[in-house]
């Protein structure tokens, strides 16, 4: 595949460029949960370095140029021992990180990471909450348009799984690894219709380009209150806990 031959050779130049200062490099997200799909997924790469400094980030910026030339967002780019503290910071994505990512260069860097659950649930009620606030002010200015809500629809549905998934580790310990089942037992958990948000996700995952959604208008619609419904059931919940 395009992208995997792509990521093969920014290893190799980043390796050219940081040497041994270069301590590991991940690929994590959907690619490395083989759930990529072209024209909605990114390439996310983390590289870990032994020691950070202007002029050794300078070294690694031609690699990093190539990298974004090809359509991919800039890797994430952390010391040694930042990482170990940025459990606290950021557990959402570091959980994350933590459960979907393939090793490309040196040791693992996850092997011995903890993830505070307290602040999980604290920086998730916050996503959430953020995330709701987003998908109505986006709503109401394209409200009048159904094909504009079709878009919205299929942009947001990835970030939303991701945050229930959260809600369900939270609420159950645990998450299974689909995402249709993901919303199936949060929807029992916290009383909403999954059917939805799994038929966004099936036609996701169909490749279906945005603004092909082939919902009616009335269908965007209900799908979109739907939407709003559930997210406002989550929060609720979590912020019960």
């Amino acid at each position: 595949m395009k992208h995997e031959q792509q990521v093969t050779e920014f290893s190799r130049r980043l390796q050219d460029s940081a040497r041994d200062n270069l301590a590991s490099l991940v690929v994590y997200g959907s690619v490395a949960a083989e759930e990529f799909h072209p024209g909605f997924s990114d390439v996310n790469l983390l590289c870990v370095l032994r020691r950070i400094s202007e002029p050794l980030l300078r070294d690694l910026s031609p690699a990093v140029i190539w990298w974004t030339k090809q359509g991919h967002p800039a890797p994430l780019i952390f010391s040694s021992e930042e990482l170990s503290r940025s459990a606290r910071v950021f557990p959402i994505e570091m959980l994350d990180i933590m459960e979907n990512h393939r090793v490309l260069v040196g040791e693992d860097p996850f092997v011995h990471l903890e993830i505070p659950m307290d602040l999980h649930r604290v920086q998730l009620e916050h996503e959430l909450r953020t995330r709701l606030l987003h998908l109505r002010q986006q709503y109401a200015a394209i409200a009048a348009d159904s094909k504009k809500i079709d878009q919205l629809l299929l942009r947001s549905i990835s970030a939303i799984s991701t945050l229930f998934r959260h809600a369900l580790i939270t609420l159950a310990g645990k998450a299974p690894a689909s995402k249709a089942d993901v919303m199936r037992e949060l929807g029992q958990w916290v009383s909403f219709d999954a059917a939805p948000f799994q038929k966004i996700l099936a036609i996701r995952e169909a490749k279906s380009g945005v603004g092909k959604l082939p919902l009616g208008k009335n269908e965007s619609y209900a799908t979109f209150t739907a939407y709003l419904d559930a997210m406002d059931r989550v929060v609720k919940k979590i912020t019960g806990l």
